[in-house]
């Protein structure tokens, strides 16, 4: 039996020769035809090329805490900021066969300084025209716009509404899935069923989040204008907490090592609903969180929004309420930290309404210019001591978050 010596070409190629048994000649005329044959048939593979491009700026009123200190919305303040919004990302999409395919999605951020990142990579293959199985990093589909929450020029706000985007702070899934597309009468059914681990890196503060055999279903009907969606997903959620009693002054403080997180129960339950006749849009959705925390430090979240806008040309005028509320079950005096369960309960307790007014004006195809101005209150009840979507809690007044953007399709 003749021995073979491989050669690679990247990671991509590997041609395999039998040594001793022919002439270096024929060998390089080996390897040259072999070559010829991958390339001519990449060349037969079609690829489809899309893309998606935001650039937006934002700004706030002047926001103050109790004491008077100057917070801001996010990390944005009192000037134009366009690092939390602007955006790019590139699709491709390549058929290996008339069943199979794969997708890559590129996303750069302007909060990243632009460094690209992997944020969609999977195979698909179709096992028959009405089932789908895909692999690899997918849409973690927890949200009515989960599939183009990067493609702002997909729905009409310049940002989506953050109290129900920024529950949960993972939107893609290391898994696989499977979707299944049928009718009940005139009823069109989408159903879609999904397993993975999620994974949130850590920031020095914590460990990093993980979402371990996170499993969830959703079902998407319509019928003529109108569509419903329902979803559930659950997971086994880690999170490690540091000792802050082991810093030095004046950052002291306490030790929350005892009540991270350790593959506790976390779910996530949506509703969401649209109707839209080409003039006149409404769309609503609800979402809730919950984990099961040590001393329930890390409150149930629900939140909520309902939007309606109405087509006039290419202008759309739109209108959108949003709210978010914890519940406050904590039972911070069992805990072997009290100081530190109310710490950790405080941090993330969150409770706040909003109004949103805003114009989407479609210049052209592909092309649609927004504007929107959104207004805060209601934040704190008894429980709630910081904003959340704010660098602290707001106490003066109602602040207003300001926004423009392009964004294009292409």
């Amino acid at each position: 039996m003749s021995k073979l010596y491989c050669l690679g070409a990247g990671a991509v190629i590997a041609l395999c020769l039998p040594v001793g048994a022919t002439t270096l000649e024929d060998r390089i005329a080996a390897a040259e035809q072999r070559i010829n044959a991958i390339e001519q048939q990449n060349s037969e593979i079609p690829v489809r090329i899309n893309g998606f491009l935001t650039y937006a700026i934002q700004r706030t009123d002047t926001i103050r805490d109790a004491l008077g200190n100057d917070i801001t919305y996010g990390t944005t303040g009192t000037q134009w900021d366009s690092r939390p919004l602007s955006r790019a990302g590139l699709r491709l999409s390549a058929k290996i066969s008339d069943k199979s395919s794969a997708v890559l999605q590129l996303l750069g951020s302007a909060e990243e300084d632009y460094d690209t990142s992997m944020q969609w990579a999977y195979l698909q293959y179709d096992v028959s025209p009405a089932l789908t199985w895909r692999a690899g990093r997918l849409v973690l589909p927890l949200y009515m716009h989960s599939q183009y929450t990067q493609a702002a020029y997909a729905y009409p706000w310049v940002e989506l509404p953050a109290q129900v985007y920024g529950t949960l702070p993972v939107d893609t899934i290391e898994g696989l899935d499977l979707t299944w597309q049928f009718t009940s009468g005139q009823i069109r059914h989408r159903l879609n069923i999904t397993w993975g681990n999620a994974e949130v890196p850590g920031d020095g503060f914590s460990g990093g989040f993980q979402g371990r055999d996170q499993a969830g279903i959703n079902l998407n009907s319509s019928l003529g204008s109108w569509s419903v969606r329902l979803g559930y997903a659950s997971a086994q959620t880690s999170l490690a907490l540091p000792d802050l009693s082991a810093l030095p002054p004046p950052n002291t403080g306490p030790d929350l090592s005892a009540l991270s997180l350790d593959s506790a129960y976390g779910y996530f339950a949506s509703f969401g609903t649209q109707f839209d006749n080409g003039r006149l849009l409404v769309m609503a959705e609800m979402v809730r969180l919950g984990i099961d925390a040590p001393q329930h430090w890390l409150p149930t979240q629900t939140a909520g929004y309902i939007t309606a806008g109405y087509r006039i040309g290419k202008m759309m005028p739109h209108l959108t309420w949003a709210a978010a509320d914890s519940d406050d079950d904590s039972d911070c005096a069992a805990a072997a930290d009290p100081a530190g369960c109310q710490f950790l309960l405080s941090q993330n307790s969150s409770r706040s309404k909003s109004w949103t007014i805003g114009a989407r004006y479609d210049l052209i195809s592909g092309v649609a210019l927004k504007a929107e101005a959104t207004r805060f209150h209601d934040f704190s009840n008894s429980s709630v001591t910081n904003g959340v979507l704010f660098s602290g809690l707001p106490t003066n007044g109602s602040p207003m978050v300001f926004r423009f953007a392009v964004d294009a399709v292409f």
